[in-house]
C-alpha cells in the first residue's frame, strides 16, 4: 500500500493554491467553450464572464460575514452550528447564501450595456447563464481563501483537495442555470418570480450540505441529494433552452401589431380616450420608446361589451384588456401595456412600475395627469 503521507508535494494553503490554479486553468476555457457554443452569439456574452469574478468576495465580505457573525451574536450561540442551535438561527444561515448570492449575481443588469444584450429568450438565457458562471469562477478563489485559513486543511496535500476540484466544477455550472432563471423572469418583466426561482434552486442545492454540516444527515445523504439536485438543474436548463430556441419564429411570426384588434377573440389592447390629443400624443411617445406595444384603439370605436367595459370607465382611465378581459387600468394598464412589449427595456421599466410603493406613487401622477388632460391637451396644441 502506498503511503500517501509520504508523497511529496505543497501542502496546507500551498497545496489548495495548486489545486485551485488548475482548477482555474481548466474552468476558464471550458467556460468559455460552453458561451461560444450559442450559435452566432456567443462573443457577445463572453466578456461577461469578467463581470461577477469578484462578486462571491464582496457578498461574503460585506453582507453574509456580517450578518452571520450578527445574527449568531444575536443568538447567544457559538458560530458552529448544530442541531441543537436556535431553530431561527437555522433558517437564517440556510437561507442566507441564496438570497444574497442570487441577488448580486443579477446585480449587473443595473448596467444599461448588460441589459442591451437581452433581445429575447436566447439572449437572457446565456446572458444568466454567463453571469452565474462568473460568479463561480471567482467563488472558487473565496472558497480557496477560506481553505487556506482553516489549520483544519494544514497537512492536507494538494492531492487530497481533490472533492473540492469536482465540486467547483458542479457549483460553477449550477451557478450558472440559477441565474438563468432569475435573468429570464427579468425578461419576461417578472423580476420577483424570477429571483424568487433562482432562490429556491440554489436553496434546494444547499440542503444537503448545510444538514450535513450541522449534524443532521451523513455525509452520503448528502451526497446523494446533491446527485438530485444536479438532476434537476439539468432537467431545469434543458427546459430553458428548448424554449429559447423559439422566440424569433414566434416573433416574426407574429408580425406587426394589427390596428383593428379582435377584442371579442381575446386581442390585447390599449383603450383610451381619442378625444384627448394629449392622451394620444402620450401613448405615442411610449409607443416610440418601446415598440412592439399592443394596438391603441379610441374608445368610442372599440367593442366595449365584448370585454365588459362600459364608456364611463373608459372616460375616466385607459383600459389594457387582453383574453376579452379586463387586465387593468389607468396607471396600472399603462405599466402592463409596456411591460409586454418586445424590449427588454420595456419588461425592465412596466415591471418595476407595478412594484409596490413604486406602484402607489405612479397610480397619484396618473390620477393628477387624467383629472387635468383636457388642460394639458390645450397646451400641447
Amino acid at each position: 500500500m502506498v503511503d500517501l503521507g509520504a508523497v511529496s508535494g505543497p501542502r496546507g494553503p500551498a497545496g489548495i493554491a495548486l489545486t485551485t490554479l488548475v482548477v482555474l486553468t481548466v474552468m476558464v476555457p471550458l467556460c468559455r467553450v460552453v458561451v461560444l457554443r450559442v450559435p452566432r452569439r456567443g462573443r457577445r456574452y463572453l466578456w461577461l464572464l469578467a463581470v461577477g469574478v469578484l462578486s462571491s468576495s464582496v457578498v461574503n465580505l460585506v453582507v453574509k460575514g456580517p450578518l452571520g457573525l450578527l445574527a449568531t451574536e444575536l443568538a447567544g450561540a457559538g458560530r458552529q452550528l448544530t442541531t441543537t442551535s436556535p431553530l431561527w438561527l437555522l433558517l437564517f444561515a440556510l437561507l442566507l447564501a441564496p438570497v444574497a448570492e442570487e441577488a448580486i449575481k443579477i446585480a449587473p443588469l443595473v448596467s444599461g450595456r448588460v441589459r442591451r444584450l437581452v433581445v429575447d429568450r436566447v439572449d437572457a438565457l446565456w446572458v444568466g447563464i454567463t453571469l452565474g458562471m462568473s460568479f463561480g469562477l471567482g467563488e472558487i478563489v473565496w472558497v480557496a481563501v477560506t481553505i487556506a485559513g482553516s489549520g483544519e486543511y494544514a497537512t492536507v496535500p494538494w492531492y487530497g483537495f481533490g472533492g473540492f476540484a469536482t465540486e467547483r466544477l458542479v457549483v460553477t455550472f449550477g451557478h450558472g442555470v440559477m441565474t438563468a432563471v432569475a435573468v429570464m423572469g427579468w425578461w419576461r418583466g417578472r423580476v420577483l418570480r424570477g429571483y424568487l426561482g433562482a432562490v429556491a434552486l440554489h436553496l434546494l442545492a444547499n440542503i444537503g450540505a448545510f444538514l450535513s454540516f450541522i449534524g443532521a444527515w451523513s455525509a452520503e445523504l448528502a451526497s446523494t441529494w446533491t446527485v438530485a439536485t444536479l438532476v434537476v438543474l439539468a432537467a431545469v436548463f434543458e427546459r430553458m433552452r428548448r424554449g429559447a430556441g423559439r422566440p424569433r419564429v414566434e416573433l416574426l411570426a407574429a408580425g406587426p401589431p394589427t390596428s383593428e384588434p379582435d377584442l371579442a377573440r381575446g386581442d390585447p389592447a390599449i383603450i383610451y380616450d381619442g378625444d384627448c390629443g394629449f392622451c394620444r400624443a402620450t401613448l405615442e411617445s411610449i409607443r416610440r420608446e418601446f415598440p412592439g406595444l399592443p394596438p391603441q384603439v379610441p374608445w368610442r370605436e372599440a367593442a366595449l361589451g365584448s370585454v365588459g367595459l362600459t364608456s364611463e370607465e373608459c372616460r375616466a382611465a385607459v383600459q389594457y384588456v387582453e383574453g376579452g378581459t379586463v387586465v387593468a387600468s389607468g396607471a396600472d394598464a399603462l405599466a402592463r401595456a409596456v411591460r409586454s412589449s418586445r424590449t427588454a427595456r420595456g419588461r425592465l421599466v412596466g415591471g418595476l412600475v407595478l412594484v409596490p410603493g413604486v406602484r402607489s406613487v405612479a397610480r397619484w401622477v396618473y390620477a393628477v395627469v387624467a383629472r387635468n388632460r383636457h388642460r394639458l391637451s390645450v397646451l400641447i396644441s
